[in-house]
């Protein structure tokens, strides 16, 4: 099954954390699929703080299992991996569950020496592979960066769907218009572009984006959403869109935002469908 990867060419905010996270609960939770979430991050918490408060919470939702321990279970599964002791079930022992039977997590190391971590990372393009015949997909949260990184480039050579995230600053709009006149770059066609944190006021909006990139057929987006950015840094992800993914009202910020979800996810169907035609 497709490997996904989100990933940014520079080492900056572009949302891409928040963004994968929102997609991939949505499609697990909405399209009954057995999702896994990578994060290779160093040094990095943003995907546990998603779904795991850091105070115990008491959850009463019998689809939601929390866990408020901070272990990995990266190291452990690393060393199988390196050691060729691993098979493709054997990952679902080191990751942590948010949905039952649909949504998984492979947390980053715990490790806060770099040396150490780079170790580790070496692994991650054989575990997305061994994940990718056990889980119908699995979502990378790629470290930003390509030339100075060696596992992000393996991860994104493997990858079936690369999502390229970037942000309404026109420095970084410019970059993409410069890659894609770049031959190189251009030879890359199981890339989408996507728009994170869209301040829908502003003039870099979706449209114009699409329009200045040269991308006809649109941009994925996910629009700032307060309540989710919140429920974000709380550990309520899960519990956000499940209350949220059902609302009827289009003034409401969350039905807006949940849309553009469910439109995104769409697309990232369609374009794996796509692929799967084209190869």
């Amino acid at each position: 099954m497709p490997i996904i990867s989100f990933w940014n060419k520079e080492k900056i905010e572009t949302g891409k954390t928040f963004s994968l996270v929102a997609l991939a609960t949505y499609m697990a939770l909405k399209n009954n699929m057995k999702i896994l979430i990578i994060s290779t991050q160093f040094k990095d918490k943003t995907i546990n703080e998603c779904f795991w408060p850091i105070v115990k919470e008491t959850n009463n939702n019998p689809l939601i299992t929390k866990n408020t321990d901070i272990s990995t279970g990266i190291e452990g599964l690393s060393k199988a991996v390196l050691s060729n002791k691993s098979t493709p079930e054997i990952i679902t022992n080191y990751t942590k569950v948010v949905f039952k039977d649909r949504l998984e997590v492979l947390l980053s190391p715990e490790t806060t020496d770099y040396e150490e971590y780079s170790k580790i990372a070496t692994s991650y393009k054989e575990i997305a592979q061994f994940a990718n015949k056990y889980y119908d997909l699995v979502f990378v949260d790629v470290t930003n960066g390509f030339d100075d990184v060696a596992q992000s480039r393996e991860l994104l050579t493997s990858s079936n769907l690369i999502i390229y995230t970037f942000s309404q600053k026109l420095k970084l709009i410019n970059e993409i218009i410069e890659l894609k006149n770049d031959e190189n770059f251009r030879k890359i066609k199981n890339m989408i572009y996507l728009l994170g944190k869209e301040d829908m006021n502003s003039k870099y909006n979706n449209k114009n984006v699409s329009r200045l990139i040269g991308e006809r057929k649109g941009i994925l987006t996910v629009p700032y959403c307060t309540l989710f950015s919140e429920a974000a840094s709380e550990g309520n992800v899960a519990e956000y869109f499940i209350k949220y993914n059902k609302l009827t009202d289009e003034t409401d910020q969350n039905y807006i935002f949940v849309e553009a979800i469910k439109k995104d996810v769409q697309s990232i169907i369609y374009k794996l469908q796509e692929l799967q035609m084209r190869y």
